[in-house]
């Protein structure tokens, strides 16, 4: 079941909410303007090393350095004081989950058929240890957590919550873990579609009946950040077809950048 107003996927239709351009600039005029990639501008200013991150790591992790390490720690620090602000308690959660929690997310770790999986490309990484890859392996390994909303709404599994204590906010720190499996073209190029990133994550424990509203809430806080950034972005309602298992209505903030 999805939000009445989401857009039929046969169409795959964005319903742009709204756009807010750069104060004082005609953005007519800048198409005209020829931006530099963001991948040749980061070279250039030394502030990521993709070279280094593919020797050690593999193709799509990274290093920060220099003053992009130093932008990275900012932005979390920029971000969590106004979350905390906001009514969100912070939390740095732990990296890894079990893969029923994942599974129960709504994120699937399993692809295969006979494993009980869709069949679809799973972009979650599960965890081997060394000492279990000869021996029997458990039935609820592990997994690197896609994102820390994973941990954090696993926090209150197997709890009853008192209703008057609702709305629960918080807002997580973590790295993201993603196999970002069939991804291919342009967007790959340089630090987007990145296998492993850090990301503030907010998440409201609602009733059902209210959920709509913290919808609104979450959005208006964030449109805030990004405003409060200087950022050019549009607001984009999702259709069904870009809606997850767990999904009830999703809306994208989009910042532009080259």
């Amino acid at each position: 079941m999805v939000y009445p107003q989401i857009h039929d996927s046969e169409n795959n239709n964005l319903h742009n909410i709204k756009t807010v351009p750069v104060d004082g600039v005609n953005t007519l005029e800048l198409s005209n303007v020829e931006f530099q990639d963001h991948y040749n501008l980061v070279q250039r200013l030394e502030t990521v090393d993709m070279e280094a991150g593919a020797r050690v790591a593999g193709s799509r992790f990274h290093y920060w350095r220099g003053g992009g390490a130093l932008l990275e720690l900012a932005l979390v620090q920029y971000a969590m004081p106004r979350a905390a602000a906001a009514g969100f308690v912070p939390h740095i959660t732990p990296d890894a989950a079990r893969s029923s929690v994942v599974d129960a997310c709504g994120f699937r770790p399993r692809s295969n058929v006979e494993d009980g999986g869709s069949g679809e490309a799973s972009q979650i990484y599960r965890m081997t240890p060394v000492a279990d890859e000869r021996g029997e392996h458990s039935a609820d390994p592990l997994c690197l957590v896609a994102t820390a909303e994973i941990p954090l709404v696993a926090m209150k599994q197997q709890q009853i919550l008192d209703g008057s204590s609702l709305p629960e906010s918080v807002a997580g720190l973590s790295h993201c873990f993603q196999a970002e499996a069939g991804a291919r073209g342009r967007d790959t190029r340089g630090i987007y579609r990145l296998h492993q990133f850090t990301k503030v994550e907010l998440v409201t424990l609602s009733h059902p009946s209210h959920s709509n509203a913290e919808l609104q809430r979450l959005l208006d806080f964030q449109t805030s950040l990004y405003a409060d950034l200087g950022q050019t972005f549009r607001v984009l309602q999702m259709p069904s077809h870009e809606l997850g298992a767990c999904v009830f209505e999703k809306c994208n903030i989009e910042a532009w950048m080259p």
